[in-house]
């Protein structure tokens, strides 16, 4: 009976803790509803669109800063601390630029408060995943980067009526008191763990030990990572421009449907394919997935476009699961969240050259054939180097 109970107490726990982990990522996961503001924040601050790419330039770079350092904040202020400090930050930068409509309130409000607030946020939701059972932990693990990417299907249907009857501001004040609210149900659910800050500091452990620091595979999982996030986001920013480039502007708007559902697919199970097929086998298969996506993209054949937005799309999710179950593997599953925030430098760095770089070739070329080769080149890397996991393991 006293093992039933406790069996039955570690369940409640884990799902409690998988909750406010979903929970949190709903509410982080809100930076993917940028495209919806584009528009109308162009006529409603009379500025250039060229100025408003600004805004998640710095967002991104934020939220991978938050991501770097979320692990050690972590361990300093215990996680019912960590989490207050989390949405006060992204619900409070939503609603600086409703109190303050202007682009530099919506740089900093934005770009910065919220931008380091998701990377916290997102950092702590992987971080209450990695304590359930493991037999469950990818597939929480899958749910709680799903629920984060889910945002870029739900919010633009939830907005698209509201956005036409009223400002860009007040919408955002809207964001905001839900992101709070949001964070009140999570603390609510975290309300009751034990606060593990003084634990956590007293530690002598180093916050990256050696083989964090000096391994091959960190390395390689970095440039690995690299490469798949350099594909996924230059599909992001330039696949509508693909698409019409071929004279198909009708499929645009399936394109980018199509792409969004293949990442939220991916990021729910890219976890549990890391547990049947192992860790090279996952990272080969996203390489040659990925490849065969880009040479689909190049056809004028409406059917192949979509194919190889869907693939593209499912790899690119899947990583955001993948890789943090493939370093709790590597690494021990308690450390997920400082080795991965380490790797989220990847992304931060696709997201600077991917958008930039594929613009600056499609400007120089007039076509999108050279970016293509480009993102393929990117592959035969991360697949090389996916195999050469086969021997380190």
């Amino acid at each position: 009976m006293a093992n039933d109970q406790t069996a039955s107490a570690g369940r409640y726990r884990a799902g409690r803790l998988v909750g406010a982990a979903v929970l949190i990522n709903v509410a982080m996961g809100a930076i993917y509803a940028w495209g919806v503001f584009l528009l109308p924040l162009e006529s409603y601050l009379s500025i250039s669109r060229g100025e408003l790419s600004a805004c998640p330039t710095v967002a991104l770079i934020f939220f991978t800063v938050g991501m770097v350092l979320h692990d050690r904040l972590l361990r300093t202020l215990g996680r019912r601390r960590f989490c207050v400090l989390a949405f006060a930050l992204a619900g409070g930068g939503h609603l600086l630029f409703a109190a303050v409509p202007g682009y530099w309130p919506l740089l900093v409000g934005y770009g910065g408060l919220f931008g380091f607030g998701s990377g916290l946020g997102y950092g702590l939701a992987l971080s209450l995943t990695s304590e359930t059972a493991p037999d469950k932990r990818a597939l929480a693990i899958g749910m709680t980067m799903a629920a984060f990417s889910s945002n870029g299907i739900v919010l633009p249907l939830a907005l698209a009526g509201i956005i036409q009857s009223h400002s860009p501001a007040y919408i955002f004040g809207l964001l905001g008191l839900t992101i709070l609210a949001i964070g009140g149900c999570s603390i609510a659910l975290l309300w009751t763990e034990p606060d593990e800050r003084s634990d956590r500091v007293r530690s002598n452990q180093p916050h990256v030990t050696p083989i964090a620091a000096s391994s091959g595979n960190f390395i390689k999982l970095a440039v690995i990572f690299f490469c798949i996030c350099f594909v996924g986001l230059m599909t992001i920013s330039q696949l509508a421009g693909m698409v019409s480039a071929h004279g198909l502007d009708a499929f645009v708007g399936y394109s980018l449907s199509i792409f969004t559902l293949g990442y939220l697919f991916g990021s729910l199970f890219g976890g549990q394919v890391v547990q049947w097929l192992g860790g090279w086998k996952t990272l080969l298969l996203a390489s040659l997935v990925t490849a065969v996506g880009l040479v689909f993209l190049d056809f004028k054949i409406p059917t192949l476009i979509l194919i190889g937005a869907t693939l593209i799309g499912t790899t690119f999710g899947s990583s955001a699961s993948l890789m943090p179950t493939l370093v709790g593997q590597l690494y021990g599953f308690e450390r997920i969240g400082e080795i991965y925030g380490r790797l989220m430098i990847s992304y931060g760095l696709a997201g600077l050259v991917a958008p930039w770089g594929t613009g600056a070739l499609y400007a120089a070329f007039g076509d999108y054939r050279p970016a293509i080769f480009a993102s393929l080149g990117m592959c035969l890397i991360s697949g090389a180097l996916a195999f050469s996991f086969r021997q380190s393991r």
